[in-house]
């Protein structure tokens, strides 16, 4: 049985829509009156953005059943059944599978969100379900993904506008030399920490045993250390591990899957 329907803040779609227009104008007008290539690129690629982003906040949509949880989006739908999952809220509300890895995470701009929180728990009660950590291992979440795949597209269209800018202005090269170069360091710029990114997520994990820890960093090699002569430090944030030769890994508490099975750990 349907218990409700979400969508995204109208104040949000209002925003976004005004933007859609106001760069499309801008565009519109940049052609018809023959601007600069890298001008119409530039109005272009906000244009298409916002356009995304339109799309996404209108056609987003959670449903909330008495069993589980449907995410409809610009992207397709996934169903979260309320036996295969933990749900629960930390500044946002978070859903994982029962190892602990974060699958979707649902903001408070959602209008009258606690009724997904509200009908889990009424669920887990209902039909007496507790759930236990079956994972030791904390690895960043699909957050750290995203982002790192945002950048790297991102960096691909900054090469593209160099490309595209140095073949159409190869007559007067050095008249825009500095201006050309921007779009490659602005490219360069946002690939190195999007590469770090990507390989963080497949390569990065903290495995916590019974006497150790075993970190393994984003080039996926491996340190072990004794939890006994580990000191720990957790500020709602970000959490610090403090080594035994005084180094501190620092690890923000938000990109992380399987983060209270650390949290326990520290607090424990």
């Amino acid at each position: 049985m349907l218990k409700g329907t979400l969508g995204w803040n109208k104040g949000l779609k209002v925003i976004s829509s005004f933007f859609t227009i106001f760069w499309s104008i801008l565009t519109i007008v940049a052609i018809i009156t023959e601007q600069e290539l890298p001008g119409i690129i530039f109005f272009g690629v906000f244009t298409v953005f916002c356009v995304i982003l339109t799309l996404y906040l209108f056609l987003y949509k959670i449903c909330v059943y008495e069993d589980k949880i449907e995410i409809r989006s610009l992207f397709g739908a996934k169903t979260y059944n309320y036996l295969d999952v933990t749900i629960w809220c930390d500044n946002c509300i978070m859903i994982s599978n029962l190892e602990g890895k974060e699958l979707a995470r649902i903001a408070y701009f959602f209008d009258s969100d606690d009724i997904i929180t509200k009908t889990y728990h009424s669920f887990r009660k209902k039909n007496n379900i507790k759930y236990k950590y079956i994972s030791n291992k904390v690895k960043y979440n699909y957050y750290v993904k995203n982002f790192s795949i945002f950048g790297l597209i991102y960096s691909l269209v900054m090469f593209s506008i160099f490309l595209v800018i140095l073949i159409q202005e190869k007559e007067n090269i050095t008249d825009d030399l500095l201006t050309n170069y921007i779009f490659l360091a602005l490219g360069l710029l946002i690939l190195i920490p999007s590469i770090v990114g990507v390989l963080a997520y497949k390569n990065f994990e903290i495995n916590i045993n019974n006497e150790d820890i075993v970190f393994k960093n984003w080039l996926g090699y491996k340190k072990i250390y004794k939890i006994d002569l580990l000191k720990y430090e957790f500020t709602g944030k970000i959490i610090k591990i403090i080594l035994p030769n005084k180094k501190t890994k620092r690890f923000l508490y938000n990109f992380l899957d399987n983060k209270d099975l650390l949290i326990d750990h520290i607090r424990n």
